[in-house]
């Protein structure tokens, strides 16, 4: 299980890099500000479900790091069930395909 908790950390910066990178092309992706730039705007931008899945991914991703509890119910449930937590993983993953059309670019 060690394995995976990290990967909601992996996917959650790996979205953000990809969205700084297809914002921003001009600015470094890694960067700090860019990616804390890439996140609100990335969250401005989405709508609906594709809202609702980067913010459980964004809480799955805390609670795994900081070993801490989500206040979000469809965390907790995430965190509980391992079938909630690949299909989280896998819809990730989708988001991430679909970033060059949500985002326009």
């Amino acid at each position: 299980m060690a394995q995976a908790k990290k990967l909601p950390h992996k996917t959650y910066e790996a979205i953000v890099i990809r969205a700084g990178q297809l914002l921003y092309s001009n600015s470094d992706p890694l960067s700090y500000q860019v990616r804390q730039r890439a996140e609100s705007d990335l969250f401005s931008r989405l709508t609906g479900a594709d809202c609702e899945l980067l913010c459980d991914l964004q809480h799955t991703r805390n609670a795994c790091a900081h070993g801490t509890r989500s206040d979000r119910a469809s965390v907790q449930q995430i965190l509980r069930n391992p079938r909630d937590f690949r299909n989280l993983i896998e819809r990730a993953f989708h988001l991430y395909d679909r970033l060059p059309q949500l985002l326009g670019s």
